[in-house]
């Protein structure tokens, strides 16, 4: 199987591009990890990051998209919140 078997592309949207730098940033060192079955890259545009993930099989791609997504979700709460 190659990593190009199951896939996922999202576009997610934040407020300003500066909160969608500074989540693609806080992602650096979790997109860093060397990973086997998937594939993962973050791109930010504009006020958007692109969101993408090749896995070999569904397991690791769905690993995968719960991983990201909830450390983008996670990081957005962060960010709009007052501290």
């Amino acid at each position: 199987m190659s990593l190009d078997d199951f896939s996922v592309d999202l576009r997610l949207s934040f407020e300003s591009p500066e909160k969608a730098g500074k989540i693609l940033r806080i992602m650096g060192p979790e997109l860093r990890l060397k990973k086997d079955r998937s594939q993962t890259t973050l791109k930010a545009e504009g006020k958007s990051i692109d969101f993408s993930i090749r896995a070999g099989d569904s397991t690791a791609l769905r690993a995968s998209f719960n991983t990201y997504f909830k450390s983008i979700m996670l990081a957005n709460e962060i960010l709009s919140n007052d501290y």
